[in-house]
């Protein structure tokens, strides 16, 4: 199956946007949409699909987000009304509040770890288990 396929005057990529082709610069069609609208993306900042169809390009669909909250927004957090981001625990599944209170901080590049402490503390617990077990069977 070939990486891009050709659609009007753009191709649609493997993921799903729309790249368009104009006197030899190529561009993402919702990028063009928002900047023809608003004016440039500034740096650090996304343009979000709302509904979460990269082909469709309407205005009212797009929104313009900071690279963390894209990356929240894609990393299965919620926002709630209160304007308090929410992330599911991905080895039990429970959304918590992301606080730093409860997820636990990694303290080399100070990153929030995908699972809660009370996970975190269970995971390390096992691990000790096991290298005990490790050391004793030698």
């Amino acid at each position: 199956m070939p990486r891009n396929r050709k659609i009007g005057i753009g191709h649609l990529t493997e993921k799903g946007y729309v790249r368009l082709s104009n006197a030899g610069k190529v561009e993402l069609e919702h990028r063009r949409v928002w900047r023809k609208q608003n004016g440039p993306v500034p740096v650090g900042f996304f343009i979000h699909h709302r509904n979460g169809n990269p082909s469709d390009n309407r205005i009212e669909n797009l929104q313009l987000v900071t690279a963390r909250e894209h990356k929240r927004i894609h990393g299965g957090c919620r926002l709630d009304d209160a304007g308090r981001w929410w992330k599911p625990c991905r080895r039990c599944g429970v959304f918590m509040l992301l606080d730093g209170n409860y997820y636990v901080l990694r303290k080399r590049n100070n990153a929030i770890m995908s699972v809660c402490k009370k996970c975190h503390i269970q995971d390390t617990g096992e691990r000790k288990k096991r290298r005990r077990l490790a050391k004793k069977a030698r």
